[in-house]
């Protein structure tokens, strides 16, 4: 039975309809999701996405008197991983001083959107760690 070559044409041609079926289903999910997470995202104010959304987030919370607890709430809502990440290395930098640290993210967002008004939410931190990656200790610098 297994010798069959019409066996074998009818099992690969099932298997080639199969896959692009599947395919098609596919791709068909990942598009409808990211159409409601683009318009979930658009009518979500509490979710940053470019580096201006996050100098002007930085700017209300500069203007209270926010600690690290409230920083990351403000600017991770959703606690996505990465941006955690990011934050973490931020408050290690600047010893927990979140002061300091929304300075430097201030000062980065305003270089980055200096150089490309579009860029990220991301491009802008990782810019805040890597414009100071060490804190410097007391009787260091010129």
């Amino acid at each position: 039975m297994l010798d069959d070559p019409n066996l074998w044409m009818a099992a690969a041609i099932f298997a080639v309809f199969a896959f692009a079926v599947l395919r098609r289903v596919y791709a068909r999910r990942v598009r409808d999701r990211s159409l409601i997470s683009a318009g979930a995202w658009a009518q979500t104010s509490d979710r940053l996405r470019t580096a201006q959304d996050l100098l002007a987030a930085v700017n209300r919370l500069r203007n209270t008197d926010a600690d690290w607890a409230r920083t990351a709430a403000t600017l991770n809502p959703r606690r996505r991983g990465s941006i955690d990440r990011r934050l973490a290395r931020l408050e290690h930098i600047y010893a927990g001083d979140a002061r300091q640290a929304l300075d430097a993210i201030r000062s980065a967002c305003e270089h980055v959107i200096a150089v490309n008004p579009r860029a990220g939410f991301i491009d802008a931190l990782d810019a805040a760690i890597g414009g100071r990656s060490e804190r410097p200790g007391p009787g260091s610098g010129p």
